[in-house]
């Protein structure tokens, strides 16, 4: 089987297996205030950071957590190009992809599914030097430990609600989907927060207009189309958590903002 190499481990997560599946471990026992039981929800998607585990490891975990002891057999990733432009959602056609925590399988039915249509295209070149992706899989693989995956890479010059019709269409009682994303970028702390806020209001609105015009982020595309997703399967947004790259840092004039929230299904 052709899996994509790791492109960060060490870099934005540990490499060690042990190391790793400790410092998840650690981090969501460290942290008390992720709220109340929301394992009666029925969620069906999660907005989590795509930043280094150091930063957004407790942003994110405060949304994976609520996966743990449920059924999950595949994930839809939402993510974005840093490094390679992006035309339309790029594919990849490999096995799966490598990981510290055990290799995890793409659901290949899904992928020739997608690609017969525009604007869905097989790009290795850009599903190999995303991070977006990367980082979401030892999450993964800790609390849906059996789940396949089907990675895509959100660019440019797509229809939102068109694509949020097809990959709806991928979803079952058993998907959850995962939107990877950090918000605000090199701001001040105060002004990140103000930022933030307006769009974390704009995801709670569910108004794709409003996320697009208003929301900052890194996979706006991502959070658009998870909310016409959502507006279709009349799914509600929950906010989680907050915080920015400057809250342990002694230089505040330029962070990163990271939020969580998941859909929940009534």
């Amino acid at each position: 089987m052709k899996y994509i190499a790791t492109e960060y481990e060490g870099i934005f997560y540990p490499s060690d297996p042990q190391v790793l599946k400790e410092y998840i471990e650690k981090c969501e026992s460290a942290n008390t205030d992720f709220g109340p039981d929301l394992s009666m929800l029925k969620i069906k998607a999660l907005i989590v950071p795509s930043g280094d585990y150091v930063n957004a490891g407790a942003i994110a975990l405060s949304a994976y957590r609520e996966l743990a002891h449920r059924k999950i057999k595949k994930v839809i990733i939402l993510g974005s190009s840093s490094y390679v432009r992006c035309e339309g959602i790029c594919l990849t056609e490999k096995d799966g992809f490598e990981c510290p925590l055990g290799n995890i399988e793409i659901e290949k039915a899904d992928i020739t599914k997608l690609k017969q249509s525009l604007p869905f295209n097989v790009n290795e070149q850009v599903m190999k030097k995303q991070h977006s992706i990367e980082v979401q899989l030892p999450y993964i693989k800790h609390y849906a430990p059996n789940a396949k995956v089907v990675p895509l890479v959100i660019g440019k010059n797509i229809k939102f609600a068109e694509v949020a019709d097809k990959i709806a269409e991928l979803v079952t009682e058993q998907t959850i989907i995962v939107v990877s994303t950090n918000f605000s970028h090199y701001l001040s702390y105060d002004k990140a927060n103000v930022a933030d806020k307006i769009s974390n209001d704009a995801i709670m609105s569910m108004v794709t207009k409003d996320i697009l015009e208003q929301g900052e982020a890194s996979s706006i595309n991502g959070l658009a189309i998870l909310n016409e997703i959502a507006l279709l399967k009349e799914w509600t947004p929950m906010f989680l958590k907050y915080s920015n790259s400057g809250e342990d840092q002694e230089d505040k004039n330029s962070v990163i903002g990271y939020s969580s929230f998941l859909y929940f299904e009534d």
